[in-house]
């Protein structure tokens, strides 16, 4: 991919002009979309993180430094976040809801007794 097609000149070029970024998105959008959909395995959820992706990469973009690296890495590096994130927030969500069952259970209790 990234042998055929000169990343870093349309990296640059979507510093200066934002709307360039759509060649980095239509380039890397099918990979990045695989790698979350296998991690998560629910469609919606992959799109949604996917577009996440390329969200916080376009408005990090000016921040991107060249290091050699194929672009998609830093990508992939963003989507790992978004999917740690992700993963956080489910067990943070599961946790207080156990809370608050635990606490349904005692009420419960209590008001039997």
């Amino acid at each position: 991919m990234e042998n055929e097609i000169n990343v870093e000149e349309l990296v640059a070029a979507a510093k200066v002009d934002k709307t360039k970024f759509v060649a980095l998105y239509d380039l890397y959008f099918d990979a990045i979309y695989r790698y979350l959909l296998t991690r998560l395995g629910e469609v919606g959820l992959a799109e949604d993180l996917t577009a996440e992706t390329f969200l916080i990469a376009l408005n990090k973009l000016d921040g991107y430094t060249w290091t050699g690296k194929p672009f998609i890495a830093w990508l992939y590096k963003i989507a790992l976040n978004e999917l740690r994130q992700h993963f956080r927030s489910k067990s943070r969500k599961w946790r207080i809801r156990k809370k608050c069952n635990s606490l349904i259970g005692l009420r419960m209790q209590l008001i039997i007794h």
